[in-house]
């Protein structure tokens, strides 16, 4: 038997609330590659956490 996998792109993430990202917020376009940089405090680990549980809630 042979299974399809479907894979899920994505390709803009928008976090608010979460951690210390606040009520503002963050949003990243993630399409093609996509580098993540910024001074201490700016939200970089905020947001990988958050895809990390995002991912972990689909099952990934």
């Amino acid at each position: 038997m042979h299974w399809l996998m479907r894979m899920t792109r994505l390709i803009r993430a928008v976090v608010k609330g979460f951690k210390g990202l606040g009520k503002g917020g963050l949003a990243v376009d993630l399409d093609g590659n996509t580098v993540i940089v910024g001074r201490s405090g700016s939200g970089k680990t905020s947001l990988m956490e958050a895809l990390a549980l995002l991912m972990q809630s689909r099952g990934g």
